[in-house]
């Protein structure tokens, strides 16, 4: 059990008592292991990676999909980008597109705020006066689009993994695109449950938001009162794999 929980700490940074919820048949995953997603999707995925920083999980994504359909990786923060572009040179992956913009909730230029002290904390979102302190740094105007907007000049009609690293802005991102948001599979993303930045959501309100576009959480890793990571699947993949072929029913999932 100690090891459990100390496991949840170095993943997610987690500093006080970890929750869960979502399926029991991953709660003692301890984290978001790409691996567990691998039965829910064919063999050939599209996987969208918005906040891809300098390629950690798109190398990962990249390695257990080989054969994937398309693998898009956002990244807005220039220097983080030149490190991500470089990375895939020098792994040697094929059919990956990196992008120099932001997912937003409009399409044009918005401002990026760069973390000096973790740049992987970047985001378009401003911090809070009393939270500055902790995100000191600069800023820089970058070009943003909706997830939407995108999709359809790029003919993309469905995604398989969608994965929001963003700082705050998942809501938003989410809700400016509703027509692909239907042909999604499965959502990673970061949770809050404190305001860090200004206009930050909270996790109840994104929770709220996916369950009524028919998304179960299928795995939450949490601290109470701060952050966590979450993965939610669609209701068609929850209802097949979890009861149709399993027969468990909502009463498989898990809540604190």
């Amino acid at each position: 059990m100690y090891y459990f929980l100390a496991l949840l700490l170095v993943v997610l940074q987690l500093n006080g008592e970890v929750y869960y919820e979502g399926t029991y048949t991953f709660h003692r995953y301890g984290k978001v292991d790409l691996n567990a997603l691998v039965q829910f999707l064919p063999y050939n995925p599209v996987i969208v990676e918005a906040g891809a920083y300098q390629g950690d999980q798109t190398v990962y994504a990249a390695k257990i999909w080989p054969y994937h359909r398309s693998l898009i990786a956002f990244e807005p923060n220039p220097r983080a980008f030149d490190t991500l572009q470089q990375r895939i040179v020098d792994e040697k992956l094929e059919n990956v597109q990196v992008l120099n913009i932001a997912l937003n909730d409009y399409n044009g230029n918005a401002t990026l705020y760069i973390s000096n002290d973790n740049e992987k904390d970047s985001s378009l979102l401003p911090p809070l006066v009393e939270m500055q302190s902790y995100y000191p740094g600069t800023f820089l105007k970058v070009p943003c689009m909706t997830l939407d907007d995108w999709c359809e000049q790029n003919q993309i009609d469905n995604i398989d993994i969608l994965s929001l690293e963003l700082e705050g802005l998942e809501l938003k991102v989410l809700e400016s695109s509703p027509n692909i948001l239907k042909s999604t599979k499965i959502i990673i993303l970061q949770s809050f449950f404190k305001p860090y930045r200004k206009d930050m959501c909270n996790y109840f309100f994104v929770k709220d938001f996916l369950t009524r576009s028919q998304f179960v959480p299928l795995m939450h890793w949490y601290e109470q009162g701060e952050r966590g990571l979450a993965v939610y699947v669609s209701q068609e993949i929850y209802d097949a794999y979890f009861v149709k072929c399993l027969g468990l029913g909502l009463g498989a999932l898990l809540y604190p």
